[in-house]
């Protein structure tokens, strides 16, 4: 027992100094306003408006955020936002809870690995993970809570710990809407083993809960759930679905196939993102891809238990290659994948930072703020923030109806650069396409009633006080881009633009 609890505490150690890393990371992502795909900035909201008493609205997106996602796991993150309301609180929970998830992974390895240098090395390769980097890299969301909680869950079950077990299916399933389609796959698999009792509560409570979930997110959002419409069989069959299977897998070398049946919890949650599309490097690179690591690294621990008791063929003549293959397959793709270039692009210019800075501290704390992606999450927790991008469109995501805002804002500041992934999201996008253009009047018609009162490097900051008009256009791209299944674009974009507001002296 002594001898666990030290390996245990050297587990706590490693996650504590993970955590440290990735905190100064996100800081200096943080400092240098690098969040800007609005997640970070609607999540703030959401948390200021529950607070302020308007529950789970959100002025960004123009409705309640139960009206995208069933999520009330959001609710016990609300003591820690009244205690440091700030957008960052959310980014420090976020690294937090992720690497959280190394422990119970670290305690399942226990009931299945004999070797502890195995069991480490399988905290290690989660902790470097290019998905479990990018997550935290990307933006705030929800979703990853759920991987400490769903290992928590599968621990308690081999651990036959009836209530613990009961408690961490509930909260699995508050994370979000979709994580039944993970559990009811554990639930099948459950009964397999011969566990009914497990098997059953899992399958009944999951799918009670999703189809709950469905009815509530039509009923918080006033129509059918928005995003069932993206759905298609058509989309079964693209590239999408082998970039997506090959990111997924190789950072662990193509492995966790050996113990392909563990893979099949996840079938449901393929099946959800082939049905959109694939989204490829969306899902790789991003929160989406939580649901799938939970099955990759349980079938890996299988892996490794096989290698243990030499059952493997392949594994036997590979030796002490093995665990160096999975190692270098982790190094190779921390470039290819993502970190190691979303690393390289933390840093803004000095002079931009300051200028953003000081825009950001002229709008004082209240105000009704018309804003573009790159000030959303800094102004959102003091402040009634409106999307420009949705403004401009005129219509709520993915629905037909308005985007309402006040008749007058205090401030519009808005980023150039946003502006031009404005053109890139939206001009040949199959669903807002019809509203693009007329994005640019209605852009310049709220324009001409506000003046400049503070710019620099390609942002403006203004208010009916400002004197200096400017002007926006649809934007000519040369060069190229690569869109993701879905329209959005992807991390990197060759090319330049031309100028798209223009200062009238």
């Amino acid at each position: 027992m002594k001898k666990w609890n030290k390996q245990f505490n050297l587990v706590i150690v490693t996650v504590i100094l993970y955590v440290i890393v990735m905190f100064l990371i996100v800081l200096t992502k943080y400092t240098n306003f690098q969040y800007n795909a609005l997640d970070l900035g609607i999540f703030t909201d959401v948390m200021k408006e529950t607070l302020n008493g308007n529950l789970l609205n959100s002025t960004i997106q123009g409705h309640n955020y139960f009206g995208d996602h069933f999520t009330p796991i959001i609710f016990l993150l609300m003591p820690v936002f009244w205690l440091f309301k700030s957008s960052l609180t959310l980014l420090i929970v976020q690294i937090i809870v992720i690497a959280l998830g190394a422990c119970p992974l670290y305690l399942i390895s226990t009931e299945i690995i004999k070797e502890e240098k195995w069991k480490r090395l399988i905290v290690v390769l989660y902790l470097l993970n290019p998905s479990i980097w990018m997550m935290n890299l990307f933006e705030f969301h929800l979703l990853p809570m759920v991987l400490p909680i769903v290992f928590f869950l599968y621990y308690f079950y081999l651990k036959d710990k009836w209530l613990q077990f009961i408690i961490f299916l509930f909260l699995a399933l508050m994370v979000r809407e979709d994580v039944a389609l993970l559990l009811i796959p554990f639930g099948v698999m459950f009964w397999l083993q011969k566990q009914k009792k497990y098997a059953y509560v899992t399958i009944i409570s999951s799918v009670v809960w999703l189809m709950g979930s469905l009815v509530l997110i039509s009923y918080f959002d006033q129509q059918t759930a928005k995003f069932l419409g993206y759905f298609s069989l058509e989309k079964l069959m693209n590239l999408g679905q082998i970039e997506l299977v090959l990111g997924l897998l190789l950072p662990l070398a193509f492995f966790p196939l050996i113990k392909w049946r563990y893979l099949l919890l996840g079938v449901l949650v393929y099946f959800e993102y082939a049905m959109l599309g694939g989204l490829g490097a969306i899902v790789i690179r991003g929160h989406y891809a939580t649901l799938f690591l939970i099955p990759i690294f349980l079938s890996i621990i299988f892996v490794f238990k096989d290698f243990e008791n030499k059952k493997i063929k392949m594994l036997n003549w590979l030796g002490v290659g093995f665990p160096l293959i999975l190692a270098l397959a982790t190094i190779y793709t921390w470039y290819f994948m993502g970190p190691i270039q979303e690393l390289n692009k933390i840093e803004r210019p000095l002079e931009e930072k300051q200028v953003i800075r000081e825009m950001i501290e002229q709008v004082r704390g209240g105000k009704n703020v018309l804003t573009s992606y790159t000030f959303a999450p800094y102004l959102a927790a003091n402040n009634n923030v409106y999307s420009l991008h949705y403004f401009m469109l005129g219509s709520q995501q993915y629905s037909e109806k308005k985007y309402l805002t006040p008749s007058e804002f205090d401030f519009v500041v808005i980023h150039e650069s946003d502006l031009a992934e404005y053109v890139l999201q939206y001009q040949n996008h199959s669903f807002y396409g019809q509203n693009y253009l007329g994005g640019w009047e209605r852009l310049n018609n709220i324009l001409d009633e506000y003046g400049v009162v503070n710019l620099g490097e390609g942002n403006y900051l203004l208010a009916r006080s400002g004197d200096k008009q400017i002007t926006a256009r649809d934007a000519q791209f040369e060069g190229y881009i690569t869109l993701n299944r879905v329209g959005m674009t992807e991390s990197v974009v060759y090319g330049e633009f031309e100028r798209i507001i223009s200062l009238e002296e």
